[in-house]
């Protein structure tokens, strides 16, 4: 679904899709293609969508492009029948999960049974909670770094519009034509503001969770071990690749905005107050999230270098046990792997918390932990 968003996005841009195409209908493919967490609503709502536009796909004749293949793709269908019923019978089986993860979450707090699902133990969430707290000043200046940096991506915007202003009326068909590039911000130089702040943050935070679990949790009074500079960079790299796509997203998120206002016909004191609400929205929406995830992965990932520096043979999963862990991290909640292996967290294999090897809907604002353990509570005993 996330490759047939992507192309529905590119014929969109390439002017494709049709009139009554929908600006949400556009930011939750755009959220399908990166593999963001869709709302429950948008997954109640796709497959009977495909199963009342499927038809339209009659309509295309070989290579050919038309509105409803662009559509359909959007909405995560593919180019054929029969990639479309399967995306229909695979959003299906996602709202189906949900229920039923939702019933057993209410049979779970209505029956008076031992659940069979892995409980918090106490001492580890104590655990978590300490830890977590030494992380939170870590979030709070990711979260302080993405304020600044949307607020500047706000103040160049608020001003081309205000210089489109003084030069006289908007140009409706010109700004519709070149996708209001002229009245957004400028996306290469902010990108290399948005990463050269974030990955900055995401060195200092490394060196932080290296040196907390050395001499805090593994009790060593020697001089701490150092993650390679070739491993440091690889993670850096790897995180200033999907930050990009985060930024593309903001940028693209804006672009619909002033797209929608100068259709609508917006004035531009209009305009310039739908801006301001679009950023300030995705600053308190998505800035606390995007630093949850980066804090976790960062941390997460200098602790599984560290843990092998150290000697440490078996690593433990951990949760918060609060009523919004994700049904799949409750699961994983207790498991304890050697050191080199990896976590089975809803199906997928994952190396810690936060491992961006494994899919968006298990990293995406995790703030789960694994902790040292001595092996004992291997399945089967193998140590």
């Amino acid at each position: 679904m996330a490759a047939s968003a992507k192309r529905g996005l590119k014929l969109h841009e390439e002017g494709n899709s049709g009139d009554g195409l929908r600006p949400a209908t556009v930011r939750d493919a755009r959220k399908m293609a990166q593999g963001e967490a869709l709302s429950v609503e948008k997954w109640r709502k796709i497959a009977p969508w495909i199963a009342r536009h499927i038809g339209d796909l009659d309509a295309v004749d070989g290579d050919e492009i038309t509105p409803g293949l662009v559509a359909m793709l959007l909405w995560g269908g593919g180019s054929s029948k029969t990639s479309a019923k399967r995306a229909q019978e695979y959003a299906e089986r996602i709202v189906s999960q949900l229920e039923s993860s939702k019933s057993q979450t209410k049979a779970l707090s209505e029956s008076m049974e031992e659940p069979e699902l892995n409980e918090p133990d106490p001492e580890k969430v104590a655990i978590w909670k300490t830890l977590d707290a030494r992380r939170g000043a870590w979030r709070k200046r990711y979260r302080s770094r993405i304020s600044r940096l949307l607020m500047s991506a706000r103040k160049l915007t608020l001003q081309r519009i205000e210089q489109a202003g003084n030069a006289g009326k908007i140009n409706k068909s010109l700004v519709l034509k070149n996708g209001a590039v002229d009245l957004v911000f400028d996306l290469p130089d902010w990108l290399t503001e948005f990463l050269e702040g974030m990955t900055e943050v995401s060195r200092r935070t490394m060196q932080s969770a290296v040196l907390e679990l050395w001499q805090d949790e593994l009790g060593r009074d020697d001089d701490p071990a150092t993650m390679p500079d070739r491993l440091i960079s690889r993670v850096l790299q790897e995180r200033r690749n999907l930050l990009a796509e985060t930024a593309q997203s903001i940028y693209d998120d804006i672009k619909d905005e002033l797209i929608e206002g100068v259709e609508n016909g917006d004035t531009m004191a209009e305009l310039s107050g739908r801006v301001r609400s679009a950023f300030n929205g995705i600053n308190d929406s998505r800035a606390e999230r995007i630093a949850a995830t980066e804090v976790t992965a960062v941390y997460e990932k200098a602790r599984q270098s560290t843990f092998e520096a150290a000697g440490v043979t078996h690593k433990e999963w951990i949760t918060s046990g609060l009523p919004d862990v994700r049904f799949t991290h409750f699961e994983a909640n207790g498991q304890i792997v050697k050191i080199d292996e990896n976590f089975e967290v809803g199906g997928h294999s994952m190396a810690h918390p936060g491992d961006p090897n494994g899919p968006p809907e298990e990293v995406i604002n995790c703030r789960c932990m694994m902790i040292a353990s001595t092996g004992s509570g291997l399945k089967g005993g193998q140590a």
